[in-house]
């Protein structure tokens, strides 16, 4: 059984002579509903993944060799989430910037397309952040 009141007591020091403000309800943060449209994350990222493979398989055709055809694959899938995710993909971002000149210079062997890899994090981010906000009416 508990000790506890049903009611908690109302202390006896009130700062404020007046009862109504003594007793003003706080406001409750409603939290933002999560859109129908960005519901669904495991049917988008199956769509985003199909139209990786069939860029692939085009690349592919053409000659492109295998290893660019994975990157650039991966690259497309990493862009549009971020495009759609933009708040996760300024956090990828940030987490990825102190291990870029690590992952560019000595995984990359110092290649051209990992220093790009910042820009692919970033510059869909921004412009999924700014749609979004321009949507809101924020500036």
């Amino acid at each position: 059984m508990s000790h506890f009141p049903n009611q908690p007591q109302q202390s006896q020091d009130q700062s404020h002579p007046d009862s109504e403000v003594n007793f003003t309800q706080q406001p409750v943060i409603d939290l933002e509903q999560i859109p129908p449209e960005r519901s669904n994350f495991w049917q988008f990222l199956g769509i985003v993944s199909a139209v990786a493979l069939l860029v692939g398989l085009l690349l592919f055709a053409n000659g492109v060799s295998t290893s660019t055809v994975i990157l650039s694959s991966i690259a497309l899938v990493i862009m549009v989430l971020c495009y759609r995710y933009p708040r996760q993909g300024l956090w990828a971002f940030l987490i990825y910037l102190p291990f870029a000149g690590t992952i560019s210079y000595w995984i990359g062997n110092d290649h051209f397309t990992f220093h790009l890899a910042k820009d692919g994090l970033y510059i869909p981010a921004l412009i999924g952040l700014i749609i979004e906000l321009r949507k809101k009416n924020y500036p």
